[in-house]
């Protein structure tokens, strides 16, 4: 009786895009290449490039990282080395990326407010993923019910754990 309901939610769900904000992204690149006295507290809200939704800039924000941790005075010039390195951006345009990157900044405030919008984004990937992997056992596993249902737990309690 309510199986086309499900069938519709969980086909409609597969084709969605997952949650992201590539501008989120780009300012706070950006703001953090134009400020790099923000990086500190940026690194308390996220921890690795793995959150941001482009893999391009998850290495850069790593570089960026990385080069903050060998240098006790950072600045913007050491920042655009690091970020200028090869295979952390695209080669072709790379210098204009960062110039782009630049140009999107906002002040420290407004950008840990970014740093907060790509956590929280990269989270509710994560919950996406498990309730997938969780639908998908469902489906395919040949156990029953209540093993299911304890990997189910396994994975959203991995999620509460890593959130905090």
């Amino acid at each position: 009786m309510f199986k086309k309901p499900i069938m519709a939610s969980i086909l409609a769900a597969t084709t969605k895009v997952p949650p992201y904000s590539v501008h989120s992204e780009k300012v706070l690149l950006g703001s953090m290449l134009r400020e790099p006295g923000i990086v500190k507290d940026v690194k308390k809200i996220i921890s690795d490039g793995d959150v941001f939704f482009r893999p391009e800039h998850g290495r850069l924000y790593d570089a960026m990282i990385k080069a903050s941790r060998k240098r006790r005075s950072l600045n913007t010039e050491k920042l655009i080395a690091a970020a200028a390195a090869p295979g952390t951006l695209d080669d072709a345009g790379a210098a204009e990326q960062l110039r782009d990157l630049v140009d999107v900044a906002e002040d420290p405030t407004k950008a840990l407010q970014h740093a907060k919008v790509i956590a929280e984004k990269a989270r509710m990937r994560r919950l996406i993923d498990a309730i997938s992997d969780t639908l998908n056992d469902a489906y395919h596993s040949p156990d029953g019910f209540d093993a299911i249902l304890t990997r189910a737990r396994k994975r959203l309690n991995k999620l509460v754990e890593n959130a905090r």
